[in-house]
């Protein structure tokens, strides 16, 4: 789950403004009024849901295929009939459903956006699907497989201030995350630490995270560059590859290291 906080974003309505976040993980179900929680298939709780709303946060997350959905008309419990409206969508095209309530327990939740995938798009999730059938040994429904062409994301963001493209703009951010600790992970060896006393892993620790402030600030400053002078849009996660490769030049020359940092400073 990512979690993110920050100072004011400013919302187009009168209602007041939402922060749009600076990043911060949170391990534990620790939320606070205006986080924006961003949650991916493997973190569905209904429980935790409900706990954020209640907390006066926000949150965007997928829809788990097993999660029934319901609506309320005229007093009446109705289950929402996501393939009948989902025949009438060509490719790319989505629908926005307010007011809908899911799982046996009818948590309510503001919005629903529906979205098919492009065929490009579903080419992709097909293989991914196919790649886990296969190592389960298990075959998907039809049904499930079917909703699987489709991206259904829950939100309690206000409409006013998120329209359905801005939710999953900031739905994929999560992926972002994900990449960034991927290269901490791979530069830094994030995830192995030996057996040490308490004093020698803080100065590890720090000296890690001042590690990759440093490698951070030149990463954004290399890019920024490439993109303004080459014309080339680079990704980070290839960037830190490419700064990786001459990261031992850096440490034989400390005066480079210096030198690009006080560079990137200037900037």
């Amino acid at each position: 789950m990512s979690c993110y906080r920050a100072p004011v974003f400013s919302c187009a309505s009168n209602r007041p403004m939402i922060p749009m976040p600076a990043l911060l993980i949170i391990p534990s179900t620790r939320f606070y009024p205006n986080d924006l929680c961003i949650r991916d298939l493997g973190f569905f709780s209904l429980a935790t849901l409900a706990e954020i709303d209640a907390r006066g946060a926000y949150y965007i997350t997928r829809l788990r295929s097993d999660i029934k959905v319901y609506i309320k008309q005229d007093g009446e419990w109705h289950e929402w009939d996501w393939e009948s409206i989902g025949n009438r969508l060509g490719e790319g095209e989505a629908v926005e459903v307010e007011h809908v309530y899911i799982g046996h327990q009818r948590l309510y939740v503001p919005r629903l956006i529906f979205r098919r995938l492009t065929a490009e798009e579903w080419e992709k999730r097909l293989a991914y699907v196919r790649k886990k059938e296969k190592k389960k040994g298990k075959a998907l429904s039809r049904q499930t497989l079917e909703q699987k062409k489709y991206h259904i994301l829950l939100t309690n963001l206000p409409q006013e201030s998120f329209d359905a493209q801005q939710v999953y703009e900031l739905y994929s951010l999560r992926w972002q995350v994900e990449l960034l600790f991927k290269g901490w992970k791979s530069l830094f060896d994030l995830d192995r630490v030996k057996k040490m006393k308490k004093e020698r892993f803080e100065c590890h620790l720090y000296g890690t995270l001042i590690a990759i402030l440093v490698t951070q600030t030149l990463l954004f400053q290399a890019r920024r560059y490439w993109h303004q002078r080459e014309g080339i849009e680079i990704s980070e996660w290839k960037a830190l590859n490419i700064l990786q490769s001459y990261w031992h030049r850096f440490l034989l020359h400390p005066q480079a290291m210096e030198t690009a940092f006080h560079l990137s400073c200037l900037c």
